[in-house]
């Protein structure tokens, strides 16, 4: 009974309960403000909106951990408390009030460590399949993978060294891959998929191989990995995951546009975009989130905005 009394007043779980709480509003209401705020900004300013959506995110660390010492602070305040002593007359409250007040207390005691526990959790539990994940993913580069033509080592060395990106960035040919991608961030390795290396055409190729090394020069492989972390400690509030989606979303089109004034051709863009997509597996057809696509209609409307 004391260790059970203990833990139901332990002073960090009920801090940290208190503080899962009102992060629902917090976050809900950090979501907002960014939802507004992505109204006012033109959908073509996609490094600001990328920046924005960025510190906004940051926020949700910033403000649960500001509200977590803040209820921290208090009850400890509030243990160390002496108790009054002396001859201070005690009225017997009726049974009425003892029974509301009794099950009031009973419900909030019970209800906060049970809160923080279940919390602890399911960090945990996906923080085990993050680390499996990652796993899973560095060894990418290590199977189904090998070195690419000279040519195209060349271009990608031309590219690299145009975009000022990470000189120690390999590129690979992969099997496993399902659409190009960097992984690490001190020796980056590009991956792209056999089928794209065989079905796109020299100039499409080196446009995204310019979105890629674009990811590396603006270091997302790590920012990525920081939302991540984000994600799975709030991973109970929908409104942290609209956030992250809406940051991964912008920095994509960020790296298009790169892309884009590396290449200087919108539309030639667009359909290398448009032909990465189509060339794809089709097993893979129903796990993609349209992101082709939808960048393929922002570079068009650019470009149809630029012309007009």
């Amino acid at each position: 009974m004391d260790f059970l009394s203990n833990f139901l007043n332990d002073t960090l779980l009920v801090s940290l309960s208190k503080t899962l709480l009102h992060f629902v509003w917090q976050g809900a209401a950090l979501a907002l403000v960014l939802f507004l705020l992505l109204k006012l900004l033109d959908k073509q300013r996609s490094r600001a909106r990328y920046l924005i959506s960025l510190f906004i995110f940051g926020l949700n660390v910033v403000v649960p951990t500001l509200t977590f010492l803040h209820f921290n602070e208090v009850h400890t305040a509030v243990v160390a408390v002496e108790p009054v002593t002396g001859n201070v007359p005690v009225v017997a409250p009726s049974q009425a009030s003892l029974i509301v007040e009794s099950a009031v207390s009973f419900d909030w005691q019970l209800l906060l460590p049970i809160i923080a526990v279940s919390w602890l959790v399911g960090v945990c539990w996906l923080s085990a399949q993050l680390i499996y994940e990652v796993h899973k993913v560095n060894q990418l580069p290590r199977q189904g993978t090998s070195e690419v033509e000279q040519h195209i080592q060349e271009l990608f060395e031309r590219l690299t060294h145009q975009l000022k990106a990470n000189p120690l960035t390999r590129l690979m040919v992969s099997t496993k891959a399902e659409v190009p991608m960097v992984i690490g961030r001190l020796k980056p390795v590009v991956l792209v998929p056999t089928s794209m290396i065989v079905g796109l055409t020299s100039v499409q190729l080196e446009m995204l191989l310019a979105h890629e090394l674009a990811h590396v020069k603006r270091h997302d492989y790590l920012i990525n990995f920081f939302q991540t972390l984000v994600e799975v400690l709030f991973f109970f509030h929908p409104c942290v995951k609209w956030i992250s989606n809406r940051i991964r979303v912008e920095r994509e089109y960020c790296c298009d546009d790169i892309a884009v004034g590396c290449c200087g051709n919108p539309t030639a863009y667009a359909r290398a975009l448009t032909n990465a997509e189509l060339i794809r597996p089709r097993k893979y057809s129903t796990t993609c989130n349209g992101s082709y696509w939808r960048r393929f209609e922002k570079t068009c409307f650019t470009f149809g905005r630029s012309t007009a």
